[in-house]
């Protein structure tokens, strides 16, 4: 094998290579391959898929001898999520008109050797879960890459990775809801700012439950047919699968991880400074052209302007640090999220 390929976590490999025999999966039980389509969707008539819906290139002609995924039945309330927890996510409302992923509908091969592998994590963006997962496969010394024996491709994994941070992220309808209910109980705008971000925290708080129905479904239609599974956690707080703490990854891994974050974190700020100070040099001069009494003016202006902003910057940080308070007073969510992946 070359050394490109063992370097590339989403090149397909159809051979098990020596080092994966020494692994053995956990003895958790093992997801079976689900029978039917995904709950809450109908099979579609003639002229599927619909206008708008763009699925991944490469998986319309490695699935093209298989149904498409059906579109989500409008009638149908909330389905189990497949670790029997009722209530669950709405996959009809997740998804909308566009339908389940693609890579659902697209069996696992019967040709890939699935071998065992050690347990795999990637660490969150920051300790809230809407900040989303870095979108780079989860680091592993293993040549080659678990992925690349398991059917798991870099759209797949990034289509993954977005619909986890979409569950844990504010709808349009949430924000709304916030910011309409402190305007109708007539606070002020600081009161409003307050009772604002309390409300957004507990929404947040129910969609971390979203998030892990979102792992469970792509575990049950997904993963595990590829005889691996993902679990979604916060500390020893598990918010997918079974009942129970959640499994620890190996400090190594989580090391290796946190580098991996650090370093996506590093490359996004330094993208992000680059473009506001680009838009910085715009500014100045503006004022040449007015005469003294508009140049003192527009001063007073910016001066006034500055000053409210300040005053509002500070009584975001002073929201912030008793928030921060009360939840290490609580002991809750001080720590970021992970997704490990093992083998069953």
């Amino acid at each position: 094998m070359s050394e490109k390929h063992s370097n590339n976590p989403y090149y397909q490999q159809s051979d098990a290579p020596s080092r994966q025999a020494e692994y053995s999966a956990p003895s958790q039980g093992s997801y079976p391959a689900p029978s039917g389509p995904p709950p809450e969707y109908l099979q579609l008539p003639s002229g599927y898929p619909p206008q708008g819906y763009a699925p991944y290139p490469h998986e319309t002609s490695q699935s093209s001898a298989y149904n498409p995924a059906p579109l989500p039945s409008t009638h149908l309330d909330r389905a189990p999520s497949p670790n029997g927890r009722g209530g669950g996510l709405s996959l009809a409302s997740f998804f909308g008109n566009q339908g389940p992923p693609s890579s659902w509908q697209r069996p696992a091969p019967s040709n890939f050797p699935y071998s065992q592998f050690p347990p795999m994590c990637l660490i969150s963006n920051g300790k809230d879960l809407a900040k989303g997962f870095p979108e780079l496969p989860p680091p592993c010394q293993l040549a080659p890459h678990p992925f690349a024996t398991h059917d798991v491709t870099e759209e797949d994994w990034k289509r993954f990775l977005a619909d986890v941070k979409k569950g844990a992220s504010l709808s349009g309808a949430q924000r709304i809801k916030s910011n309409v209910i402190p305007l109708v109980a007539g606070l002020s705008f600081v009161g409003g700012l307050f009772m604002t971000h309390a409300i957004e925290q507990r929404m947040k708080s129910k969609n971390r439950t979203a998030a892990g129905d979102v792992v469970d479904h792509w575990n049950h239609y997904f993963f595990g047919p590829r005889r691996m599974e993902v679990v979604l956690s916060q500390g020893t707080e598990r918010l997918s699968g079974r009942e129970g703490p959640a499994p620890l990854a190996d400090p190594r891994q989580r090391r290796m991880a946190n580098d991996l974050r650090h370093r996506s974190s590093s490359s996004s700020y330094s993208s992000s400074s680059s473009d506001s100070g680009d838009g910085r040099h715009h500014h100045g001069g503006n004022a040449h052209g007015h005469g003294h009494n508009d140049f003192r003016d527009l001063r007073r202006a910016r001066k006034a302007e500055r000053r409210a902003a300040k005053d509002e910057r500070r009584e975001e940080r002073r929201a912030r640090r008793d928030q921060r308070r009360n939840r290490k007073a609580r002991g809750e969510h001080l720590e970021p999220y992970q997704l490990l992946i093992q083998p069953v």
